[in-house]
């Protein structure tokens, strides 16, 4: 039993280690503020103030109401009629719905682990459109370097040590056979 334990603590210390970094930045905040699996119940205390903050002030600066404060000498361009759709979409949203999207939000339940929060966002777009907007932009799905990896660990396979001797030519020619075979 001591060693379950040694282990337990062990990677507990090591994710704390690796992921504590990533809970001091805004976008993951943000991000997990946004999965309506979690909203708040990530953080505690005074944390759950600051991140409403935080959301609130994204909401804001996202809204129409916030770019109506910008003037422009210049006359507004002519929208071209391909654009025509978007003056009733927008019009349609009253610009002090904003604010109070942040509220109405936190108001209702979290969802089970299981569901899709993409879908959620879908389902609810015209509810919280400026929120939507926010989860489509940090709720994207991040890039991923596990496919080059992946090549990296192939190639580690085909030059091993007892195979040092293979030219550069032939060495590509092995891995381009066994990156790109159809049963890997």
């Amino acid at each position: 039993m001591t060693g379950n334990k040694k282990f337990v603590s062990t990677l507990q210390s090591s994710l704390e280690s690796r992921l504590t970094k990533f809970e001091e930045m805004e976008c993951f905040q943000v991000a997990a503020t946004l999965d309506p699996r979690f909203k708040l119940d990530w953080c505690i205390g005074e944390e759950q103030v600051i991140i409403k903050n935080l959301l609130n002030a994204k909401v804001e600066s996202a809204s129409p109401k916030g770019n109506a404060t910008m003037k422009c000498s210049a006359q507004p361009k002519k929208r071209p009629k391909l654009f025509s759709y978007m003056e009733s979409q927008s019009s349609a949203m009253p610009a002090d719905t904003a604010p109070h999207e942040v509220p109405v939000y936190f108001s209702t339940p979290c969802l089970t682990e299981d569901t899709d929060p993409l879908v959620y966002w879908k389902e609810n777009q015209s509810r919280f459109p400026t929120l939507a907007q926010r989860a489509c932009k940090y709720l994207a799905i991040p890039a991923s370097s596990a496919p080059v990896e992946r090549i990296f660990s192939v190639a580690g396979k085909i030059f091993r040590p007892e195979r040092c001797r293979l030219n550069d030519k032939t060495f590509e020619e092995l891995l381009r056979i066994r990156c790109n075979s159809v049963a890997q």
